[in-house]
């Protein structure tokens, strides 16, 4: 989401640095009281975020439209949406 648009209500987030399997950097917020990852900031879009779905109080809305990473899906899990990708979908 546009990076203007999320507005954390409470509390402050602690930060780590990580490298994207692109090899980018991609900053990780995350709640310092139960280390739960809340958004994540690529480098290669420094106006968005993205926020961590798991997070949100209503998940009601959400419809996912791509699958990434399967390859390290269970084995047993039968996914349903297309397109899918087995590593992370790479943009331009």
């Amino acid at each position: 989401m546009p990076r203007e648009q999320f507005e954390l209500l409470r509390g402050t987030l602690k930060k780590f640095t990580r490298s994207s399997d692109s090899g980018r950097p991609v900053v990780c917020s995350f709640c310092p009281e139960c280390g739960n990852r809340i958004i994540h900031e690529p480098s290669y879009a420094p106006h968005m975020v993205n926020v961590r779905a798991g997070t949100l109080d209503d998940t009601s809305w959400l419809e996912p439209t791509v699958q990434a990473w399967t390859a390290s899906k269970h084995p047993w899990l039968i996914l349903g949406i297309e397109p899918c990708f087995e590593a992370q979908p790479r943009l331009p």
